[in-house]
Formats: structure tokens, sequence, C-alpha cells
């Protein structure tokens, strides 16, 4: 997607599995999957190290539009939240407004 490796997981748990192995530079997930939920993901990531991946910069996004979701998301450790129906043209903007501030530490960490 536009020059970025990019890999796709089916829920929560999938993708923490492949933090170890994949590495991302950053995680932009659904609030909600099936198994293992996007606030349950970064929690869990979180608690990682963070030479295990634990301070990667994440982006949440979710249909739900109220402002207690978009809080919660942020106060779990999202730096951004972006509501779908996803606008592509502004994911890629959040996308790189995060990479560039993704030096200091994640909120909520």
């Amino acid at each position: 997607m536009n020059g970025a490796d990019v890999c796709r997981c089916r829920d929560g748990a999938q993708a923490r599995a492949l933090m170890p192995s994949f590495r991302p530079h950053m995680v932009v997930s659904d609030l909600a999957m099936p198994v293992e939920d996007g606030f349950e993901m970064i929690a869990a990531i979180r608690a990682l190290s963070p030479d295990q991946g634990g301070q990667v910069p994440a982006i949440a996004f979710s249909s739900v539009l109220d402002p207690t979701t978009r809080s919660l998301a942020l106060r779990c450790g999202y730096q951004e939240f972006v509501s779908k129906p996803l606008n592509v043209p502004l994911l890629l903007t959040t996308i790189l407004s995060v990479a560039a501030g993704r030096l200091g530490p994640p909120t909520g960490a």
C-alpha cells in the first residue's frame, strides 16, 4: 500500500503473535475484531518492552463515532483515531503524521 509492507491479520491475537518476527513500524487496527479486540491488543502490545515492540506507534479505527470511544482508544495507547468508513487520503495523512512524531513515547505507555 503506497510503498509500505503491509501484514493483514484477522484479529489482535494473530497480530501480537507476529510482532517478534514482523516488527512493524506502525499498527493500524480496527477496534472491533473477533477473539481479541483492538483495546485488548494494544494493551498487550503496550505491556511489551520497547525492544519487543511495546512502543510501536498505533492508529485505531472504528465505525463507533462517539467521543468516548475515541478518548478510550487514545487512553489505551493508540496515538490517533480514524472513523469508518475509512477515507484513504485521510488515513494516509494520519499515518504520516503519527510516523513523523514516532520518536516520543506512545500515549498511555
